[in-house]
């Protein structure tokens, strides 16, 4: 197969809805797969991104004049302060107020309703499947009729990746090797082509 891969290390969920609805556009596509990450990356505008440079599938956080920042646990203040310059007190009231209140568990279903709405727009099947936690357990109480109208895989990749003990790098994140494994042997074999 043809491989475009739209990948945006660190990004949040909603970063992707704006880079697929380009690559529905500029491309025939197949299938989509659509890797979701750790719930509390939460995507944000920011005008520092910002540029007209066209775009770049592999830029963590722009797609043409659209830019963002995707806001983590941890570190906010210092990753803020290194890209503008500017100080700011946010982590004790992001990981206090904002990572753990429910908006977050919401915004993940909201952001795959609106992915799968793409995807159908443009005739192209999509499946979904989570890095850091279990897809059946994204699925909230209030969005548990989504189960049967969207393609998912069950479990994530963290958890295969502990079961069969494939080491990460010191810095915690896994090379090409393990990637091919991940996708060769746990992701490829659950999508529905």
């Amino acid at each position: 197969m043809n491989l475009i891969r739209a990948a945006s290390p660190g990004a949040g969920n909603a970063f992707y809805i704006e880079k697929l609805h380009h690559c529905l556009k500029a491309y025939t596509l197949d299938q989509v797969v659509i890797q979701l990450t750790e719930p509390s990356r939460v995507v944000t505008g920011f005008a520092k991104f910002e540029t007209e440079d066209g775009v770049d599938l592999q830029c963590p956080q722009s797609v043409g004049n659209l830019a963002c920042y995707t806001w983590n646990i941890h570190n906010n203040e210092s990753n803020i302060k290194q890209i503008t310059g500017m100080s700011t007190q946010i982590d004790k009231v992001w990981q206090s107020q904002i990572i753990i209140s429910n908006w977050i568990n919401y915004k993940v279903m909201q952001d795959v309703i609106t992915m799968h709405y793409l995807c159908e727009s443009f005739n192209v099947p999509v499946v979904f499947w989570s890095w850091f936690r279990p897809m059946d357990e994204l699925f909230i109480e209030q969005y548990n009729w989504l189960k049967n109208k969207i393609q998912w895989i069950p479990s994530c990749a963290i958890d295969w990746i502990h079961k069969t003990n494939i080491c990460s790098l010191p810095d915690g994140h896994w090379d090409a090797q393990a990637h091919s494994q991940i996708v060769d042997n746990w992701l490829y074999p659950q999508i529905n082509i």
